[in-house]
C-alpha cells in the first residue's frame, strides 16, 4: 500500500503531487534554499521529503478508512431501512395470495382481534 502511494506522492501531477521532480528541487520549493543547498544536505532534504509524504500518507488511509466506513454504513442503512420494509410489505401481501379469500378473510379477523386485546 505504500508503494503505490509514494509513486504517485513523487510522481503524480503536478497541481497535487510532485510531478516527478527531484528529492532536491521538492526541498528547494518547500524551504526556499536553492536546490544546490539541498544537494550538500541531502540526509535533511529525504528526511523533510519523507515527513511530506508520511503527512499525506496518513491522510490517504484515512480517506480511504472514512470511505470504506461510509460505504458500509450506507450499505445497511439501505438494506434495513429501505429494503427492509419493502420486503415485509410483499410478504404481507403475498403470504394469503395461494390462500381461498373466505380463509384470508378470516386470518385477518383473527389478526384483527389479537391487535384489540
Amino acid at each position: 500500500m505504500v508503494h503505490p502511494l509514494r509513486t504517485l506522492y513523487l510522481r503524480g501531477p503536478p497541481p497535487f503531487f510532485w510531478g516527478g521532480k527531484t528529492v532536491y528541487d521538492i526541498c528547494a520549493q518547500t524551504s526556499g534554499f536553492p536546490a544546490t543547498f539541498w544537494e550538500t544536505n541531502t540526509e535533511e532534504c529525504v528526511n523533510n521529503v519523507e515527513t511530506r509524504f508520511q503527512s499525506f500518507y496518513v491522510g490517504a488511509c484515512f480517506a480511504g478508512w472514512s470511505l470504506t466506513l461510509y460505504k458500509i454504513l450506507s450499505t445497511l442503512w439501505f438494506r434495513y431501512m429501505v429494503l427492509g420494509p419493502i420486503v415485509r410489505e410483499i410478504h404481507a401481501t403475498t403470504r394469503y395470495a395461494s390462500l381461498p379469500d373466505h380463509t384470508v378473510a378470516a386470518l385477518e379477523n383473527i389478526s384483527i382481534r389479537k391487535k384489540v386485546e
